[in-house]
């Protein structure tokens, strides 16, 4: 810990200094290298208070994390238009993004970061369809293999 300065705050938990103190500021290099060898020394600690934590903060993260959801799929359907592009549906409960030429699958790793993106290129390359109308362009444009399969005799 960095103990040659009489003006230090830090959590006495997990003995990390606060990054906005100007002690830390002045001397950041120093202060990890106490952080990382206190946590070396005290694992066990350390991982009972980070489980602590976690448990809680869990509801308030996923509060935040559902907020910043809603959030950003309320500005794409904005950007993109509240309602179907084929048939005009405008209930929001319903309405899905698609990309335009297909191959969603390989984009979508986290709704967060499409949602992102969608903003971040301005809405090209996508659209706002109904659920019906999401599912029968996939299927007319062969875009869902395992569906066709089975559907074919």
């Amino acid at each position: 810990m960095c103990s040659d300065d009489r003006n230090l705050t830090c959590d006495n938990e997990y003995r990390v200094m606060s990054p906005v103190s100007s002690y830390y500021q002045t001397h950041r290099e120093k202060c990890l290298a106490s952080a990382k060898r206190y946590q070396r020394k005290n694992r066990k600690k350390v991982q009972l208070y980070m489980k602590g934590y976690y448990q809680r903060t869990r509801a308030k993260q996923s509060k935040k994390t559902r907020e910043l959801f809603a959030s950003l799929r309320d500005q794409c359907l904005e950007l993109l238009g509240k309602r179907c592009a084929r048939c005009g549906f405008d209930d929001i409960r319903v309405l899905q993004i698609d990309h335009v030429n297909g191959g969603g699958h390989a984009e979508r790793k986290s709704a967060i970061s499409m949602y992102k993106k969608i903003l971040a290129l301005g809405g090209i390359g996508y659209q706002t369809l109904c659920a019906n109308c999401n599912w029968i362009k996939r299927i007319e444009n062969k875009e869902h293999r395992r569906i066709i399969e089975e559907a074919t005799p």
